[in-house]
């Protein structure tokens, strides 16, 4: 919201001209299109809440599609319901935070179907919310090439989210804290 109407993502709550140079969380920047097509940031935080309530139910499909039992299906979709980051979304404010779960699971949605194409598009959102997303992802790879037996999309998937994690990291230490004074936009 504050993007379309003066600033480029400032956080004047953490005193900073830009988000970013906190975290590195660019899937902000496509709320910029819906809080322009809905005329108030209200409206985006409702979508945002949808959204991230949809990981109840993505998580009891994906727990009924992996044959876990339904009592813990409903025990898992408990533990995130109880979860703070959770709450915080239903109750604050717009939270980054807690879009990885949703996405998270979509992907997940995506390998199992072997929809690698949606798999690589919910990734690649994945990697837009956090810092630590490509270290979430090389895990996943890893249990897949090890349990499930997906042995080469499971090493282009590490090896991908690897590559990823690193590039983020450096970009994060190189870039991000100038992008705290504003002067950033020196660089491009």
């Amino acid at each position: 919201w504050n993007a379309l109407h003066g600033g480029f993502m400032p956080s004047p709550v953490f005193g900073l001209t830009n988000a970013l140079a906190d975290h590195f969380v660019p899937i902000l920047i496509l709320h910029m299109p819906l809080a322009r097509l809905f005329g108030s940031p209200f409206l985006v935080i409702i979508l945002h809440t949808l959204i991230v309530s949809s990981s109840l139910v993505l998580l009891w499909r994906l727990a009924k599609a992996i044959s876990l039992s339904p009592n813990l299906g409903w025990l898992l979709c408990l533990l995130w319901a109880c979860n703070p980051y959770f709450h915080n979304c239903l109750f604050s404010w717009l939270y980054p935070e807690t879009l990885p779960l949703p996405i998270f699971l979509l992907a997940i949605t995506a390998w199992e179907k072997k929809r690698y194409d949606l798999f690589g598009f919910f990734a690649a959102l994945l990697l837009c919310t956090k810092e630590e997303a490509g270290l979430a992802l090389f895990a996943f790879g890893f249990s897949c090439f090890w349990i499930h037996g997906r042995r080469q999309p499971a090493l282009i998937l590490m090896a991908a989210s690897s590559a990823a994690f690193f590039a983020t990291a450096h970009f994060r230490s190189w870039l991000l804290p100038s992008m705290a004074d504003g002067k950033w936009v020196a660089f491009f």
